[in-house]
């Protein structure tokens, strides 16, 4: 069985843990990453990407 890509792997929200996922904004055709918690700081934050991996990519940056 395939690995799965780390350029499609969408890590868990950095500030609560949950999950995230990637989403359209069609009046604008790009792409962003939202946490699923509503309760979260992070999630009216909404910088947009010209692609899916982009956006994807962004989200996944951690300070190491």
């Amino acid at each position: 069985m395939a690995k799965k890509s780390e350029k499609s792997e969408i890590l868990k929200c950095p500030f609560c843990g949950s999950h995230a996922f990637p989403f359209l904004l069609v009046n604008e055709n790009k792409w962003s990453i939202n946490c699923e918690s509503v309760e979260c700081i992070i999630h009216t934050v909404i910088p947009s990407f010209k692609t899916r991996e982009a956006a994807i990519k962004a989200w996944n940056k951690r300070v190491k």
